[in-house]
């Protein structure tokens, strides 16, 4: 087993290329960490392989969740002071319960989150419409379905140049009290002229104030 042990440069005009990137980065540290408790029985060489492939990951993430204000400083300290000392079972609860709070974006308004971990035994994949066992509000059919319809939408993907990120859209931040995420969807829309889909309040507050138009539901 090979260990990339070197972290990618992180680039800003990279940054606001969707969430499912986050999410993709923060499954991949999950699958990691559970490889590694899965991996307590063996010996020690091949635990501390697994341990350095979770360590580097975790690393390479940091570089990009220093941005956001969750999960925040203490908590992805946390996170790595369970890596660095081995404790993997504490690890994957760790980072089970950050990807499910980024997820359904549950940080929000449950202040439990910012304070640890979740002692439920839900999965990430359990979390995901489809990624884990069929359930009654949720078939695999409707989720092909939205998938299916959501392949067929005129999606561009935007790239966002430092400029704009440290000048248009931290401006926007500030004057508004928005998280930079929240911003680059404000900032995307009053450059596209084009009206704003959300349920967000905090969004919608600031994109009446900046005369952008909304589609309610």
């Amino acid at each position: 087993m090979s260990v990339a042990t070197k972290t990618s440069e992180v680039r800003v005009d990279q940054f606001f290329t969707g969430a499912e990137a986050r999410f993709d980065r923060w499954r991949s540290l999950l699958q990691s960490a559970r490889a590694w408790e899965r991996a307590g029985s063996q010996q020690p060489p091949e635990k501390e392989k697994y341990q350095a492939v979770i360590s580097a990951s975790l690393a390479e993430l940091r570089q990009w969740e220093d941005f956001f204000a969750y999960p925040g400083h203490t908590l992805l300290r946390t996170l790595s002071e369970r890596v660095d000392s081995g404790d993997a079972t504490g690890t994957v609860r760790l980072a089970q319960t950050i990807s499910g709070a980024l997820l359904t974006h549950s940080y929000r308004a449950n202040m439990a989150d910012w304070e640890g971990e979740d002692q439920s035994p839900i999965s990430f994949t359990e979390r995901v419409p489809g990624g884990g066992e069929e359930t009654a509000s949720i078939s695999k059919k409707l989720v092909r379905s939205f998938l299916d319809d959501l392949a067929m939408l005129p999606i561009a993907l935007e790239r966002f140049p430092a400029g704009v990120v440290f000048d248009r859209i931290q401006r926007l931040s500030r004057d508004h009290g928005l998280t930079t995420y929240d911003a680059a969807y404000l900032d995307l829309a009053l450059d596209s002229g084009l009206p704003l889909a959300t349920l967000d309040e905090d969004l919608a507050r600031a994109s009446k104030k900046a005369r952008v138009r909304l589609v309610h539901a």
